[in-house]
């Protein structure tokens, strides 16, 4: 339900329809109908209220880290064991966030998470040493992988 008087939503109308340069409803005394164009232009507007409700939802769940896209880097001895059940795990409770792997040296994927080409890297503490530990940005996603796999 639109929260406006009759006589605004009428003017908001009649303001569209001199906007767009065609009428979008047939007016008579026993009521309103809409033109070929209105009819045409409230679906296509409809269409695009629920894109704007999508992107609205979707914004939402990037934000909490529902969804969205984690760049992660793994050194060899990582890619197995653990690490797979982890991402097993952190795949079925995040199914719309998109998980992007890079197998590289610690030293390398370490680089990469300080420049932003990766948004966290995962190594073992005995490949780690003289290098420090990276997570890029408080980004909702990064942080509960780095909390799953921690």
């Amino acid at each position: 339900m639109l929260a406006l008087s009759q006589s605004s939503l009428s003017r908001r109308i009649q303001h569209l329809e001199h906007r767009l340069g065609v009428p979008l409803f047939k007016r008579s005394r026993i009521g309103v109908s809409p033109t070929t164009a209105g009819a045409a232009f409230l679906e296509r507007a409809m269409a695009g209220a629920q894109q704007l409700d999508l992107a609205a939802r979707y914004a939402v769940a990037v934000d909490s880290g529902e969804a969205g896209q984690v760049r992660i880097g793994v050194t060899s001895s990582r890619t197995g064991g653990l690490f797979g059940d982890v991402l097993r795990q952190f795949k079925a409770l995040f199914p719309s966030v998109n998980i992007t792997l890079t197998e590289d040296t610690t030293s390398r994927t370490s680089h990469n998470v300080a420049m932003g080409t990766l948004d966290v890297a995962f190594a073992d503490d005995a490949e780690r040493k003289g290098i420090d530990n990276h997570v890029r940005g408080s980004r909702s996603i990064t942080s509960a992988m780095v909390r799953a796999f921690c």
